[in-house]
């Protein structure tokens, strides 16, 4: 029997494309993953594990990581994740639970793992931690297929 993921159009929609080719692609256009030093660790099918270093001035008035600095790495992980499809995706919602603060210095890893994906829709389980330490957010991300392509197969 078929997973509903199996069963998508979207399941085929990467053709020759890999996961990886995506995620670089969207990586190298996006301002906010240049402007906040965002690295790409792993990506897969529905799947993708960002990094990023806490700068100075990623800081909140109490000396720990803001949250938003948090939410934004975790949404562009998810938003990666949804696309590595190849069908053009955005995010259509989202929560977010602080677990603990992460310092100036920290490396923080954002690690994705689809949950459902469907024909329009998708869920995303966000895990971002301290590398090598504690969780500090939990995230659940929805996403809403637009329709079109990222990459070209061949390109």
């Amino acid at each position: 029997m078929a997973t509903e993921r199996e069963s998508s159009p979207a399941a085929n929609a990467a053709g020759s494309v890999s996961p990886r080719a995506i995620v670089e692609h969207m990586a190298l256009i996006n301002p906010v993953f240049q402007a906040m030093a965002m690295e790409i660790v792993d990506v897969s099918l529905g799947s993708a594990t960002l990094a990023m270093r806490i700068r100075p001035d990623m800081g909140n008035t109490f000396g720990v990581c803001h949250g938003g600095i948090t939410f934004a790495l975790a949404d562009m992980a998810f938003g990666f994740s949804s696309n590595t499809y190849n069908e053009r995706s955005v995010t259509a919602g989202a929560s977010i639970e602080y677990i603990a603060p992460a310092r100036v210095g920290d490396r923080l890893l954002a690690e994705v793992r689809e949950t459902h994906r469907g024909s329009r829709t998708g869920l995303y389980d966000v895990r971002v931690s301290v590398e090598g330490g504690d969780t500090v957010a939990i995230i659940r991300g929805r996403m809403r297929v637009v329709g079109g392509t990222i990459l070209k197969p061949g390109a």
